[in-house]
């Protein structure tokens, strides 16, 4: 999820549809993602707004993805290690 948003984020014009469905795909998973997971997705999200505010007059807004403090690399490990 994070890897095909950050991908189609990219593309001029976004796909503003498809952005979306990404971004609750996104959102289903961010108790795991890290710091810098966190920084790109938000530095991407912004970029698409600016764009859609330049082009449509119209922005979403949505809070910042942060890390999950309780999230740690014991979600990682296989059972048994």
């Amino acid at each position: 999820a994070v890897a095909a948003y950050l991908a189609l984020s990219a593309q001029r014009p976004p796909d503003l549809e498809r952005v979306n469905r990404l971004w609750k795909s996104v959102d289903a998973v961010k108790f795991y993602l890290s710091a810098e997971q966190c920084d790109a997705l938000n530095q991407a999200r912004e970029g698409i707004e600016e764009w859609r505010m330049e082009n449509t007059h119209m922005r979403l807004q949505e809070p910042p993805l942060r890390p999950d403090s309780r999230m740690d690399i014991t979600y990682w490990r296989p059972e048994g290690d």
